[in-house]
């Protein structure tokens, strides 16, 4: 119980030191503080135009050599091709002003044949 009591005291105690410390930054310069959220709306700026408003997350299939590509929020079948690059050209071919957007787990890449296996 008595590790509990010290865990959420020592908690407290360095979030409160935390909050004093940036507070006293800001308050010492300001400008430093303006300067880097002016820096950090550029730069999440350049990766909105870049990456888009929308970006629609995709599932991947491979059965036999064809690789299936279906749109994750509604199951929407995008495109297929032999390989990975031809069916993503053709998603944009397809879809000139959506942006798509998946992650395949290590063991799956390496079943479909896309990272090497070690």
């Amino acid at each position: 119980m008595d590790a509990i009591i010290f865990f959420f005291v020592g908690f407290l105690c360095g979030w409160f030191w935390h909050a004093r410390t940036m507070l006293k930054r800001i308050l010492q310069n300001p400008q430093e503080m303006i300067t880097l959220l002016e820096k950090y709306k550029v730069e999440n700026d350049k990766v909105q135009t870049t990456v888009g408003d929308s970006i629609r997350p995709v599932k991947v299939e491979k059965h036999g050599e064809q690789f299936y590509l279906y749109a994750d929020d509604n199951g929407e079948f995008l495109a297929q091709g032999s390989s990975m690059e031809e069916a993503l050209d053709i998603i944009a071919k397809r879809f000139p002003d959506q942006n798509f957007r998946g992650l395949i787990p290590k063991d799956q890449a390496e079943k479909m044949g896309l990272s090497k296996q070690s």
